[in-house]
């Protein structure tokens, strides 16, 4: 029964348990919110981080700061320029009415756009500029109109006047420009073919500083020949931009800031030996500008064919060129993969799935809700709190709850320190447990038949399961925790380090105890228990509160090495941290100490008392107390040789 109640780890699940949900209210703090709590361990042995952009490495703050009308190129900034353009009051038309974004104006004079990021930054250009877009948003009423979508790269507004209907398209510009036959140029409409290599040189310039830029462009038809009731389908629609002459009145650029801590959250991801890929939307030049800027991907980085990417160690793809590779090329690339640019949420699956070929851990992030399938599929879904729909955080496993990629760093973090931190209770409890039944299996060896009671091991189990569970479940992150190359799926959660380390701490231990036990050390009339003779429980009890009081003062400092899984790592580094920690092993030493001298309390003319009963124990000096806290502190410097060795023999990971 000795054996089975000390060999059982059942402190174990529970631990695992309050470990989970001690770190999914922390991450919280960290703006994490964990929906499942086994994606709060997981995210820790993430060696892929998928992100998008907007938002998560960019502030989402867009303002528009570029505008090319009239084969020149404006300021954002400076609008009476743009209000002299010839183009200005149609462009006032198509922000105006092709969006579903609305400003709000708050009391103290701020205003918020309440929709499409891109598309409130287009109506607090028309705000700035002292347009009431609304006014020309009930003025023109749609007839008909096409939202934009990651496939269609662009949207699609109708609005009659009179006989002829008026097709406004906004969205990517090599979507776009490529349909046009003509130009608004000073008024007139002019054949675009002369224009076209100015047009493409502004286009690039502008990606290359990080815009994000949006082509508008118009067609007028005969609103007669067009079925009033249903107006166009969506592949008559995009028929009737792709195929019909359109005519491009401008180009506007956007800027969206980087955050100033991505670039260093990025390179935590590599020196932890997480990759980090960014998946966007935007065109594939302006994708680059801010990868660069992000650290994802380096200065150095010259664009060319796949097998030379490949060959330069960093590798741009767009989704048209993923869809070209088949799954075994794909997976040649993965490794090398830095920025997919106009990606689809399909392609976010795609990638997924061929990550998983090459057994790497994943953790995806998504706002859409065409976004839902990566996000089931990937190891760790990530969704956007502020931006994300309800169908993305339903799939998803952890929602962020500032769109922050420094948030996903912190979750990994604490996902590593949570799968630590069982691996701290682990070396404890085991250690525990081997010294435990040892000494059970020992004993009667040295004439105890019994040298650890039910009671005691009760104490001894609670030490072991729950007091131990709260402290080492609270212990707070280490920073070189983000230093080391993250667990593989197929890790040993004990390692061979903790093996070595729990077996040669414990049989220290044993051998200190059965030198208690057999000379009885630290006894004050070394006559009353002598291995040989007969076990006489009365005579014995001096010696056997001592060998239990140094088992309990062993596990006392024990625990503090239990904090500790290498060799640079002190067992006393970041108490302060864990006020917890301090709590239990403070009341771990008060509740022994309290049960021995307290033996007595009740016992007749200084008998043994109902504690002394209980727990076959007897008041014990305080000389004697000192010298069992000095002979089990011991054990501190005895682990730190153990991991030198450790780290000697090269076991250390």
């Amino acid at each position: 029964v000795t054996i089975i109640v000390v060999a059982v780890p059942e402190g174990l699940p529970m631990m695992v348990t309050v470990s989970l949900a001690m770190n999914m209210m922390k991450m919280a703090k960290e703006n994490c919110l964990i929906r499942k709590l086994v994606a709060s361990e997981t995210i820790g042995s993430a060696t892929i981080v998928c992100s998008d952009k907007t938002g998560t490495l960019t502030q989402n703050q867009m303002t528009v700061t570029w505008i090319f009308a009239d084969m020149k190129e404006l300021n954002g900034n400076k609008f009476d320029e743009i209000k002299n353009l010839t183009s200005w009051n149609a462009l006032t038309d198509m922000i105006s009415i092709n969006s579903e974004a609305s400003l709000k104006k708050h009391a103290d004079s701020s205003i918020e756009g309440i929709g499409n990021p891109t598309e409130c930054a287009l109506l607090r250009l028309l705000n700035n500029a002292g347009i009431d877009y609304l006014y020309y948003r009930n003025k023109n009423k749609r007839a008909w109109e096409l939202s934009h979508n990651s496939a269609r790269k662009m949207s699609l507004v109708a609005v009659d006047r009179g006989d002829l209907r008026s097709v406004f398209a906004k969205g990517a510009p090599e979507r776009l420009i490529d349909c046009c036959s003509h130009i608004f140029l000073n008024g007139k409409i002019e054949p675009i073919e002369s224009y076209r290599e100015k047009i493409n040189a502004a286009l690039s310039k502008a990606q290359g500083d990080a815009l994000r830029v949006i082509a508008f462009t118009s067609k007028e038809c005969d609103a007669r020949n067009v079925n009033q009731a249903g107006g166009f389908t969506e592949d008559e629609a995009e028929q009737f931009v792709n195929y019909r002459n359109n005519i491009l009145y401008a180009l506007i650029g956007i800027a969206d800031p980087i955050r100033e801590e991505v670039p260093h959250a990025v390179d935590v991801c590599h020196e932890a030996g997480v990759d980090v890929k960014m998946i966007t939307g935007d065109a594939e030049p302006t994708a680059i500008a801010i990868a660069k800027k992000a650290g994802i991907l380096s200065d150095k980085y010259v664009a060319g064919n796949i097998e030379t990417e490949i060959q330069n160690g960093e590798v741009v793809l767009t989704s048209a060129e993923l869809a070209e590779l088949n799954d075994d090329k794909l997976v040649e690339a993965i490794p090398y993969l830095r920025v997919l640019a106009r990606s689809t949420p399909m392609d976010k699956l795609r990638l997924v799935k061929a990550m998983h070929k090459q057994g790497e851990v994943v953790a995806m992030t998504g706002d859409g809700t065409n976004d839902a399938p990566a996000l089931k599929f990937a190891d760790v879904g990530i969704s956007m709190g502020i931006t994300g729909t309800e169908v993305a955080k339903e799939a998803s496993d952890i929602v962020l709850i500032d769109d922050n990629f420094k948030s996903i760093v912190t979750g990994i973090w604490w996902g590593r320190t949570l799968y630590q931190n069982i691996q701290k209770f682990l070396q404890f409890q085991l250690s525990v447990n081997v010294v435990a039944l040892t000494c059970a299996l020992l004993g009667p060896l040295c004439g105890v038949p019994l040298p650890l009671t039910v009671p005691q091991l009760l104490w001894i189990n609670i030490i072991m399961d729950t007091f131990a569970a709260i402290a080492l479940s609270t212990d707070p992150p280490r920073a070189n925790s983000m230093k080391r190359r993250p667990i593989k799926r197929e890790a040993s959660i004990i390692t061979k380090a903790m093996g070595l380390n729990i077996l040669l701490c414990s049989l220290y231990q044993v051998l200190v105890l059965g030198l208690v036990l057999r000379f009885n050390l630290l006894v004050e009339s070394k006559d009353i228990f002598q291995f040989g003779q007969e076990p006489n429980l009365s005579s014995n009890i001096p010696a056997l509160t001592i060998f239990f009081t140094t088992f309990v003062m062993f596990q006392f400092w024990n625990i503090f090495n239990s904090r500790s899984l290498r060799l640079e790592e002190s067992p006393f580094s970041m108490l302060h941290k864990n006020i917890s920690f301090i709590v239990i092993v403070l009341l771990i030493g008060v509740v022994q100490i309290g049960l021995v001298q307290a033996s007595n309390v009740g016992g007749q003319d200084g008998g043994v008392g109902l504690i002394g009963s209980i727990f076959r124990t007897c008041p014990l000096s305080i000389m004697q107390l000192i010298e069992i806290a000095i002979i089990t502190v011991t054990i501190i410097p005895v682990a730190w040789c153990v991991r030198f060795l450790i780290r000697k023999i090269g076991w250390e990971e």
